[in-house]
């Protein structure tokens, strides 16, 4: 008899616990409610028990309230002292029994909430937002990415996804907070952007715009596929009607086309998606060649790209615009300056040719540099031009002497840029080691591709020519010091740094100086130890980071950049100011009516004034600012009535077609120069 006894207890106190285990397995919500079921069947189970046994019992004259003395015993357990003698054992059992089920509801709250505190932790809580900007993965760029969000001053929200540590990614995005006029929030989730459960629960189907930002840890070959799965997943979960954007940077130009698959229209699935694939090792060899070419124009770049200053925006014609041409509108517009448009048909026009008699329709637009959109007026008006003789070939460069120090996968587009850019018979060598880098493989390779340079090797290593003080090295028109190769490597721009130390040096001992020194950094940090100058300027990827942000925020605008950027279109130019209003006294406003007479486009001027660069590191570093950024010698979008007083330093930036000229036409300006 007893072990039957206790074989039913045993069986009973398993069956217990199990439903114990089950109803703790309930999501916090289902054990909230089984609760809150408990209680109303025990408050109606105890109000029936003192209706049968105190049926004549004069203060509960009926069964309402029978009920509301079991809810008062139930829900506060001060009431049983106040209950006559024979109904105190009734009280204490409905006072046990509410204590036990409010224990078990607190519990069950608690518990909810336990959980959405460490779902807010862990960054797994959803985002409910429409219209945000989503960035997806995570590394360097993406702390420069937050600010020019933040500069924009756009009202914002951004999320940023990733596999690394939410509180990583907060601290990464800390500087934007501080930027000042910030009108962006930042939130941070943590997930697998290739998870499509990881993008519904931060709205990616509902975003205005997706960046897809492949982690540095990766190597080349895990980074395509990484954003090839990301940008498969994000096709899946926006569907084939999505309103926004995508922009994808790709590591290598050699991984656009597999990229561009994934949105092509019915290739991974039905319909298109719009998707902006930008290389980065592609943007940064372009910047570093037209720096190399000129300076100035990496400044005039980032002005550009950045939200700091003025930038470029398309206005739509309307009824302001429609009849006039581009002259007119280019002359009309003040506190903003036209520099191109944009047919319906989505042709862009970058600087038309003077006295073009095409007129503007209402569904054109307008590409404006202006500090924000419609920040301009429309009452500009040119003074008449003074006749000033237009130097035609002292635009146009002579040959150039490049060295390009060191090696990593940027090097053969910035060779192939250089073939574009430079004149015919310039002259380019690569200093490199050829025996840890396949540098000999890679120049024979390029020889039978290039056509306008002449390609040469040095085998030295850059820190020994920088260490002789070389005269040939003091002779080049410019010095290109390549970066690191490794990205994950936090010291891997040490190199470039103590080569272009050591080549300062070696100017300042000799007291001779390369033209132009440009110095390649991978990570954007690294910028602000070394400060630049004018002609000895330090390139880096926050580059890249701006052109994610444009693209953006603005995807009508990236092929504006796109163009600008390649050596196919329009490009950057700085020409000298006495090529368009002579040796006078002038004003802004004149060299714009002066560059449009040439078919060009005037935007600023180089060098500006003098800015304050003793400003503390501190003061800068709060702003969300790095060392170089707010004495940058360039000036866009200046006002007309600027001085622009006679000087053999000053420069105008335009916007102009490349002029190449030939070989006799070199000739032609180096015989003059001579003689001059």
């Amino acid at each position: 008899m007893m072990e039957a006894l206790r074989r039913t207890y045993r069986r009973l106190r398993a069956r217990a616990i199990y439903r114990a285990d089950q109803y703790l397995g309930y999501p916090p919500l289902v054990q909230v409610l089984v609760v809150v079921g408990m209680t109303v069947m025990l408050v109606l189970a105890w109000g029936l028990a003192a209706r049968i046994l105190y049926a004549n019992d004069p203060d509960l004259p009926g069964p309402s309230e029978d009920l509301w003395w079991s809810v008062t015993q139930f829900m506060d357990g001060g009431t049983m002292a106040s209950s006559p003698p024979h109904r105190r054992a009734l009280a204490l059992g409905a006072t046990i029994c509410g204590a036990l089920v409010m224990s078990f509801l607190t519990g069950a709250f608690a518990s909810k909430m336990a959980e959405r505190i460490g779902d807010l932790k862990s960054g797994k809580s959803p985002v409910v937002e429409d219209g945000h900007v989503l960035v997806l993965g995570f590394d360097a760029k993406v702390t420069f990415l937050a600010r020019e969000f933040a500069r924009s001053g756009q009202r914002l929200v951004v999320v940023t996804m990733s596999t690394d540590d939410k509180e990583r990614i907060e601290q990464a995005m800390r500087p934007a907070k501080r930027v000042p006029h910030n009108r962006a929030r930042f939130l941070a989730r943590t997930g697998d952007p290739r998870s499509e459960l990881a993008l519904l629960r931060v709205s990616a189907d509902r975003a205005r715009a997706i960046v897809i930002v492949p982690p540095a840890m990766l190597d080349d070959e895990e980074t395509v596929s990484w954003a090839l799965s990301t940008l498969l997943a994000v096709r899946r979960v926006v569907g084939p009607d999505y309103r926004g954007h995508v922009v994808v940077e790709a590591r290598h130009r050699s991984t656009e086309d597999i990229l561009k698959l994934a949105a092509e229209p019915d290739v991974a699935g039905p319909g298109a998606m719009p998707a902006e694939i930008i290389a980065s090792d592609d943007v940064i060899a372009r910047v570093l060649a037209q720096s190399a070419r000129q300076e100035g124009v990496y400044f005039a770049l980032r002005e550009m790209l950045s939200f700091m200053g003025s930038e470029i925006y398309l206005e739509k014609a309307g009824h302001r615009f429609a009849g006039l041409t581009f002259d007119q509108v280019h002359e009309k517009l003040s506190g903003g300056i036209a520099v191109g448009v944009v047919r319906a048909s989505g042709e862009t026009l970058l600087a038309p040719a003077h006295g073009g008699g095409a007129k503007l329709k209402r569904s054109d637009r307008i590409a404006v540099l202006a500090p924000r959109s419609r920040g301009y007026r429309l009452d500009g008006k040119f003074t008449p031009l003074v006749s000033v003789p237009i130097q035609e070939l002292g635009s146009v460069p002579g040959r150039e002497r490049v060295l390009l120090l060191g090696f990593n996968r940027t090097l053969p587009l910035v060779i192939e840029e250089l073939d574009e850019i430079l004149a015919d018979g310039s002259e380019v060598t690569v200093m490199c080691c050829p025996i840890k880098n396949p540098v000999k493989q890679l120049l024979e390779d390029l020889e039978k591709r290039v056509q306008h340079i002449e390609l040469s090797h040095d085998a030295r290593r850059p820190v020994d020519l920088v260490n002789s003080t070389d005269e040939e090295l003091l002779s080049m028109d410019a010095v290109v010091i390549l970066g690191c190769e490794d990205e994950n490597d936090d010291n891997g721009d040490a190199d470039a740094l103590s080569t272009l130390l050591w080549l300062r040096h070696s100017m300042r001992k000799s007291g001779r100086e390369v033209r132009r020194v440009v110095t390649e950094v991978r990570d954007v940090r690294s910028a602000g130890y070394v400060r630049a100058a004018a002609r000895d300027l330090l390139v880096s990827s926050d580059v890249v980071a701006m052109l994610l942000a444009q693209s953006a925020l603005q995807p009508a605008v990236a092929r504006i950049y796109r163009e600008l950027l390649s050596p196919n279109g329009h490009e950057i130019f700085l020409r000298p100011r006495s090529h368009y209003v002579g040796e006078r006294n002038a004003t802004f406003g004149e060299v714009m009516a002066a560059a449009r007479v040439r078919g060009e486009v005037a935007i600023g001027l180089y060098p500006s004034a003098p800015a304050d660069s003793d400003r503390p590191l501190r003061e800068l570093m709060e702003r969300g600012m790095l060392d170089d950024e707010h004495h940058s010698p360039v000036l866009l979008n200046p006002p007309r009535n600027t001085k622009v007083p006679p000087s053999p330093q000053g420069f105008v930036v335009v916007l102009s077609l490349p002029e190449r000229p030939s070989a006799s036409e070199v000739r032609l300006v180096e015989d003059t120069s001579l003689a001059s």
